[in-house]
């Protein structure tokens, strides 16, 4: 005998769920105008790009989170080691430079934290 699924749909939200969504939301936007949405656009890409990966690679809609926060975390490391491993030509680059410096952080830490939360969801 089947027994069903007694717990909510999974687009039903709380009451508390929302209310961080839009915190996150407000804060992000409030970073955005502070920082001519530079920050922002690169949290976004980090969470788009390891959700998405993180959900490939573990098949299950857990990657899709582990993969986002994975990528977080990778990409302020990536930051980090390039930040130090730049630091000796660093005085003479400009803004362009840095820029492209954060965007290749991003694009890694999304890559790699999507790949390492995939398989840290499928092993779960």
């Amino acid at each position: 005998m089947v027994i069903p699924n007694t717990g909510p749909p999974w687009y039903q939200f709380s009451v508390r769920t929302l209310l961080l969504l839009t915190s996150c939301a407000a804060a992000l936007c409030s970073l955005g105008v502070c920082t001519h949405w530079l920050v922002p656009a690169y949290v976004s890409t980090v969470v788009i790009i390891g959700g998405v990966l993180g959900r490939i690679v573990a098949r299950v809609p857990l990657g899709l989170v582990l993969g986002s926060v994975y990528g977080a975390v990778f990409s302020l490391l990536a930051i980090v080691i390039l930040i130090f491993l730049a630091f000796p030509i660093m005085v003479s680059w400009n803004l362009d430079t840095w820029e492209a410096v954060w965007w290749v952080a991003v694009l890694v830490g999304g890559i790699a934290g999507g790949i390492f939360g995939g398989h840290a969801a499928r092993a779960i």
